[in-house]
């Protein structure tokens, strides 16, 4: 007990989302919980285990499935963590899976059967809701299948033993059972609930599934088994627009394209299309979920393809694509700073993957779609394609072209970028790099060039221009050398008018025979009006203004790590202040002085990273947490007080 109350501390310190366990307050029963809900005419049912009600056996907890518009009555008679004296625990889920009333994320079950319990409840003893008998039956074998998995001490198949031979509870007798009282002839199997599931319209639709199988490899390998080769389909997701989000959908689209997709169609979800995929995809439901609003029902529907995507999976099983949800979160964060808190919504839903996607497209009866969108991708494939062997791929990750190694009849193991359709620009920035800085240091050769590709030499790394690696950082430190060359290609750059993003020390390799080289030119962009000093150049501080250039797209938004990883001019990483670079100083005296204070830096890296592993760990986090919000206190109450 003392442990679940600690956990529940570390929670409400740390402003952690809330969960579906909940508590019933010390001094009041179950049965007189239970049937005050009833009392107030309250839309739940008590999922499963109730025949002993209102006894439950120690321990155990009891499964609730409650209404969404019913939420605020419960909520108030339930603690949301464990008190001193011993209660009942609940669990609790509402249909749509509101916040701290969901299942890993999604609504416990789908909208369909959710809705049919709730509809069909009938009274146990005259006080408490359970599911009818039949519903009853669908939601255990739901719950066991798809839920527990072969936790539930079930067999996968006919005749195989199971896995778990000593589950909680015994599901193969209940399902047994309840079967023969609702006349249902099902083989109490995880296959045979599966078929059975699939049979009543009840199986969820892929994207649900996939959530529930993190810990249900019985799962994980029945949907692996199920996913055709579907070739360069598998870079197909769909982005469903939400009502709420119509009005970004220019910015929506811009966002995808920053994100690595190439935009195939865009369409308006109306009449019985918009009907059919409301009630077809995420299971039925468009609730509010995590959010104050609802962001509403689905308006459009973006198709758009991911060239670089690949179907290897998570541990968990899942296959998510990390530029969708990259996407998703930087649009999340545009609503967040444009509304107040109890305005924002969840702007739109995407698939997975191609999978995902195609399943999603049979609610469109549009029998040429399919067609025209493997036509799109496949116009896109031949304008990426090369005529030369491909012999390896060094980046699966790009999100504007891909990075071979080919064997050229000419230059023999050679590197080609080939870039994607809506990407020209950077690779206008290539080949612009290549061509006017060809004889400035550090730029790499272009041996040939195309409409969207270039070539240049295969470089072996020696890493000859790193002094260190930075503790808790991907980026290193670098050598006097690699910093001199580096500020004459600054400096050619700033006589042009141009500033290159991205300059971090991750996109740096020194080869054996040409020494430091720059990879990326990407970000190569124009200065708009008047040249900035040194000290502000866009180069060196590493980021330009938001919205008039195109920026890199950082995964993790975390300002400490920032510091260093946009550019090499960092103090993080070079030491000095970058200015140094570029007056006549004694080569001896910058080369003590950027030791130096490389070391002050690395030492301090190391500290804050040690602090960051740490801080993580309860022992530390839960205080500090505590004493940040002792700080916040008089803030607050004075603003109040202000108000």
């Amino acid at each position: 007990m003392l442990r679940a109350q600690a956990e529940a501390l570390h929670r409400r310190a740390l402003k952690k989302p809330p969960r579906a366990r909940r508590f019933i307050p010390p001094g009041i029963s179950v049965d007189a919980f239970l049937s005050g809900l009833t009392e107030k005419g309250v839309r739940y049912a008590v999922l499963r285990w109730f025949d002993t009600l209102p006894e439950v056996e120690p321990g155990e907890d009891i499964d609730i499935l409650i209404a969404d518009e019913d939420l605020a009555q419960i909520e108030p008679l339930l603690s949301n963590h464990e008190p001193l004296r011993p209660s009942q625990k609940i669990d609790l889920y509402s249909v749509t899976g509101l916040r701290g009333t969901d299942y890993r994320g999604v609504p416990y079950f789908p909208k369909n059967l959710a809705a049919a319990i709730l509809d069909n409840a009938v009274l146990l003893h005259d006080k408490y809701k359970v599911p009818a008998p039949l519903d009853h039956f669908n939601s255990l074998a739901f719950h066991a299948a798809y839920h527990k998995g072969e936790a539930s001490g079930l067999s996968a198949q006919a005749g195989q033993t199971p896995k778990v031979i000593n589950s909680e509870h015994n599901y193969k007798s209940w399902l047994t059972r309840l079967s023969a009282e609702v006349g249902q002839e099902v083989e109490i199997t995880l296959d045979g609930l599966d078929r059975y599931l699939t049979q009543q319209g009840l199986r969820p639709p892929a994207d649900l599934l996939e959530r529930y199988q993190r810990r249900n490899q019985w799962l994980q390998d029945k949907l692996a088994a199920a996913r055709p080769d579907i070739g360069m389909l598998a870079g197909l997701i769909g982005f469903f627009v939400r009502e709420r989000a119509v009005p970004l959908l220019p910015e929506i689209e811009c966002l995808l394209e920053k994100h690595g997709f190439e935009v195939l169609q865009s369409i308006d979800l109306v009449g019985p299309d918009k009907e059919r995929v409301r009630e077809q995809v995420r299971g039925g439901n468009w609730g509010q979920g995590p959010y104050p609003l609802s962001g509403g029902d689905p308006a459009c529907l973006i198709l758009a393809y991911d060239f670089n995507f690949r179907t290897a999976p998570e541990s968990s099983g899942e296959l998510v694509n990390r530029n969708s949800m990259l996407a998703k979160q930087e649009l999340r964060r545009i609503i967040e700073a444009r509304l107040p808190p109890s305005e924002r919504f969840n702007p739109l839903h995407s698939t997975d993957h191609g999978w995902q996607t195609l399943e999603s497209l049979h609610a469109l009866h549009r029998p040429h779609l399919l067609q025209e969108l493997q036509a799109a991708i496949d116009a896109i494939e031949r304008g990426m394609a090369l005529p030369w062997p491909i012999l390896e791929r060094l980046s699966s990750t790009g999100r504007r072209a891909r990075v071979q190694v080919i064997d050229h009849p000419v230059h023999g193991r050679t590197v080609a970028k080939i870039f994607r359709p809506s990407a020209k620009r950077f690779f206008e920035r290539e080949l612009r790099a290549r061509t006017l800085f060809k004889n400035v240091p550090a730029v790499p050769r272009m041996l040939d060039h195309g409409a969207n590709w270039l070539l240049m030499p295969l470089y072996h790394d020696t890493k000859a221009h790193i002094r260190r690696s930075l503790p808790g950082s991907r980026q290193f430190q670098l050598t006097y050398a690699a910093m001199k060359r580096l500020a004459t290609l600054v400096g050619a750059m700033r006589n042009a008018g141009l500033f290159l993003l991205d300059l971090s020390s991750h996109n740096l390799l020194t080869d054996k025979d040409e020494g430091l080289v720059v990879l990326d030119f990407e970000f190569l962009q124009d200065y708009f009006g008047e040249l900035p000093s040194l000290r502000q150049d866009y180069t060196i501080v590493g980021e330009a203004p938001s919205g008039l250039y195109d920026a890199p797209v950082y995964e993790v938004q975390d300002r400490w790590d920032l510091n260093v990883r946009t550019s090499v001019f960092q103090p993080g990483i070079c030491g000095v202040a970058a200015d140094e670079f570029f007056k006549p100083r004694p080569e001896l005296y910058l080369r003590a002085k950027m030791s130096l204070l490389q070391t002050w830096w690395y030492v301090g890296f190391a500290m804050h990273w040690r602090w960051r592993f740490m801080s993580r760990r309860r022992i530390v986090a839960l205080p500090r947490a505590i004493l940040k919000r002792l700080i916040e206190l008089p803030t607050a109450r004075k603003l109040r007080t202000v108000s």
